[in-house]
């Protein structure tokens, strides 16, 4: 019998049911594939486009920064043709400042943009003279702007657009418009030229600048806001022509407490009380400069090496890193310099609470170079009578406290001015009691005192006890070793320092581009 419905049409089977709607869903998934293989195909198409445009408009950048160089330099009138895309170029005044000084100029420039953007957020920008490409926060030099740096002369054509127009495409004049500004300096040898540029594409600079005078010519850089960032360039090497021949170096204030035992400078008065002027020589003199630069070279190298930490003994000839500071504590530090020199870089702070004992071929020496502070509490470091051997090199921020031990070596952190002047010298807090110091440089505390048998080139001092058992003979707190008088300060690592150099020439360029 054959079950039907009421109208007396037969009802299709259960397997013929399962039948059709499989085809229907298999008809379903195939659309919904083929639109979705549609939409990728349609994004990958938009992207490459996206992409093609991009670039032409790139090359088009490249070619109107070289025409308006050549413009600027000839005042003829240039005809090209802009691809800006399908929205146009935007032309920006006073977009970013560069600020330069050095010699006899000191010079804050405006900088103005022509500007691309590209539906994916892509900007392609014209700027002093230079092209950059903006992708996802990554900012690189497509075209680098017109500077000159060869036979230590560093000239800066400053190629500026003079108009504003709300959009540029297609076929462009460019036309000589003005030379506002020309800086030529007088000799400027063993001075530094500081350029200082806020922009939104200052990665961009900044990768230029490292390019032409390496990475040690970038002091700092970093984002000011969300549309602009800064870079801080310094040019020229400041010559750094000193040495030990001072058991003490006050650079920016005095003195204060017992008196080292030989030659010492001091720059002038600072706030503490009972200063002792302890200086054979005073006031007016000329400041050291800083060795901040060297001190980040080393920080910022590409080299990899052992860390210092928890090792009992540093062998001859070896480098070794530290990235959160350097601590003797807990064991004793034996330095073996047979067979050369031991180097200890140090992103941070040094801590010493253990004795280090320095032995070896004398010529050799261990050296320090620290972005922090320098605490020696409770320890000795014994070189044998020889403080050449243990050199510590400092940036113009660096504090030291010597509290109750007796440091053979020397200390190198030159600075214009004092660093500290905040209460205690946190460098001493965690040492034993009896000792009160607010000043960068602080020997002294406790009962056995402290003794110090080298040279303290750095900051404002005071000596807070006498003789120590450390120093030979006992006749002061700090005593100076005449050996020291022909040690040359260990600061030359390869190019550590920005490109020398003598002559400054800025010029500043204005051209107009306008739609033909």
């Amino acid at each position: 019998m054959t079950l039907g419905r009421n109208d007396g049409t037969a009802m299709p089977s259960e397997r013929g049911v399962s039948a059709i709607l499989g085809l229907v869903l298999l008809i379903g998934m195939v659309t919904t594939v083929s639109v979705g293989i549609l939409l990728v195909a349609e994004d990958r198409m938009i992207d490459a486009e996206q992409q093609a445009e991009n670039k032409h408009v790139e090359h088009s950048f490249v070619e109107l920064s070289q025409a308006m160089t050549t413009t600027a330099q000839t005042h003829d009138t240039t005809e090209l043709s802009l691809n800006s895309g399908k929205h146009g170029a935007v032309v920006m005044t006073n977009t970013s400042t560069m600020t330069v000084e050095g010699g006899n100029i000191s010079e804050t420039i405006h900088l103005g943009t022509i500007e691309y953007e590209g539906d994916d957020g892509t900007r392609i920008a014209y700027q002093g003279g230079a092209v950059f490409r903006e992708t996802m926060n990554k900012t690189q030099v497509v075209s680098a702007p017109p500077l000159y740096y060869e036979d230590k002369t560093f000239t800066f054509p400053i190629v500026e657009v003079a108009n504003r127009e709300n959009r540029l495409s297609g076929e462009v004049t460019v036309k000589y418009d003005d030379t506002p500004l020309t800086g030529n300096t007088e000799p400027i040898e063993n001075d530094v030229v500081k350029i200082h540029i806020e922009s939104p594409y200052y990665l961009g600079w900044k990768e230029y600048f490292e390019q032409q005078a390496g990475r040690n010519a970038i002091q700092d850089y970093g984002r000011i806001n969300s549309t602009h960032g800064f870079v801080e360039v310094h040019l020229g090497i400041e010559e750094i022509d000193t040495d030990f021949s001072r058991v003490v170096y006050a650079g920016g204030g005095d003195i204060s407490g017992h008196c080292p035992s030989g030659d010492a400078i001091q720059g002038g008065p600072v706030a503490a009380s009972g200063s002792v002027n302890c200086a054979e020589e005073e006031g007016n003199y000329e400041s050291l400069p800083d060795i901040n630069p060297i001190i980040k070279s080393k920080i910022n190298s590409d080299e990899s090496y052992d860390s210092p930490s928890g090792k009992t003994r540093l062998d001859n000839g070896e480098t070794y890193y530290a990235d959160s500071g350097f601590n003797v504590d807990g064991n004793d530090l034996t330095v073996n310099l047979d067979d050369g020199d031991v180097t200890v870089i140090v992103d941070g702070d040094i801590k010493i609470r253990n004795d280090i004992n320095i032995n070896g071929d004398s010529d050799n020496s261990l050296k320090i170079y620290s972005t922090g502070n320098l605490s020696v509490i409770g320890s000795n470091v014994d070189t044998g009578g020889k403080p050449s051997q243990m050199q510590i090199y400092g940036t113009s921020e660096m504090l030291v406290g010597i509290i109750q031990s007796d440091f053979e070596g020397v200390v190198y952190a030159p600075r214009s001015r004092a660093a500290w002047n905040g209460g205690q010298n946190p460098t001493t807090e965690d040492g034993p009691g009896g000792h009160s110091c607010e000043v960068d440089v602080c020997v002294g505390g406790g009962t056995g005192g402290s003794g110090v048998y080298g040279s303290i080139i750095g900051g404002p001092l005071k000596v807070s006890t006498g003789g120590a058992g450390g120093v030979p003979g006992g006749h002061s707190a700090i005593q100076y070793d005449p050996e020291l008088n022909n040690l040359e300060p260990e600061l030359s690592d390869g190019e550590v320092h920005p490109p020398e150099l003598t002559y400054l020439n800025i010029i500043k360029h204005e051209v107009k581009v306008e739609n033909s």
